[in-house]
């Protein structure tokens, strides 16, 4: 099972997790990281550390961040070092609940280019959609 850690700052990724479980039901090998103000990038890596170590069971791990170039995503990027690990930055639901709903369809590796395609595809202008 692909294990999932949300990076965000503040707590989105908290509140992205609950509302997946609102919709989905109890979301098993996922944590969420928040980045606080007052908090350094050393604490954030270790957290981070922490939440792969936490999550990974073999499958390797997929890390949701909120925004390209942020804190969040610089140092989730160090963690592309381990070819397990995967980032995929503008985290929204639909890529949670996807992820979560197809996490043993092979490794991280394998889901990833769908996981990102059901994040673009959810980005709709509905005014255009109903036309």
């Amino acid at each position: 099972m692909i294990g999932i850690v949300i990076a965000t700052h503040g707590c989105m990724g908290i509140e992205l997790l609950k509302t997946a479980e609102l919709i989905i039901g109890k979301c098993e090998n996922v944590e969420a990281v928040s980045f606080s103000p007052h908090e350094s990038g050393e604490e954030l890596t270790q957290k981070i550390k922490q939440a792969i170590a936490d999550v990974n069971d073999g499958d390797g791990v997929v890390i949701f961040v909120d925004l390209i170039g942020g804190n969040c995503c610089t140092i989730s990027g160090a963690f592309l070092l381990d070819e397990t690990v995967e980032v995929l930055t503008g985290v929204n639901l639909p890529m949670i609940i996807k992820l979560v709903n197809h996490r043993d369809d092979g490794k991280a590796k394998d889901v990833i280019a769908d996981i990102q395609k059901a994040g673009v595809k959810s980005i709709v202008n509905l005014r255009e959609m109903i036309k």
